[in-house]
């Protein structure tokens, strides 16, 4: 029996794909499970449908990413907080300290598109990757200086 996999199901394929399993596999727990339809002429052809319009909208936001990227790369944003005498944070700058600046600018982000390597717990300038879609990654300065005390 040949059925339309509507998520990917591991040891037999991706979402979308057209795949043969036996018949009582696809009626006991793939269309059960709401992990496949049967392949029908008109269901093929809804995926197929499907996939172009999900094609069109990610090639949408990978064109929004495309421009906000132009405007963002090389940015440097400062980000002041308390340090010790020699020049150890108390605590840490987190995504969320770097977004809360990122906002101030006007840039909307979100927390999981900025990507730290390790916690910055020093005063410094570092280099920050932005991954603003799948295919669209940029990278920013964060430059962390110490603060009057005050916040």
């Amino acid at each position: 029996m040949e059925v339309i996999l509507k998520e990917d199901v591991k040891n037999l394929g991706k979402a979308g794909d057209v795949v043969r399993v036996s018949e009582g596999y696809a009626r006991n727990f793939l269309f059960p499970s709401n992990k496949a339809i049967p392949a029908t002429e008109k269901n093929i052809a809804r995926i197929k449908e499907e996939s172009i319009k999900k094609k069109q909208a990610n090639e949408i936001l990978k064109n929004k990413a495309e421009e906000l990227a132009k405007r963002i790369n090389g940015l440097e944003i400062v980000v002041a907080e308390r340090v010790s005498q020699d020049g150890t944070l108390y605590g840490s700058v987190s995504q969320q300290e770097i977004l809360k600046e990122l906002n101030k600018m006007g840039y909307e982000l979100d927390k999981t598109s900025i990507i730290l390597k390790e916690h910055i717990k020093k005063i410094g300038i570092y280099e920050i990757e932005i991954k603003l879609h799948n295919d669209v990654r940029v990278r920013i300065k964060v430059k962390v200086v110490a603060s009057d005390g005050k916040k």
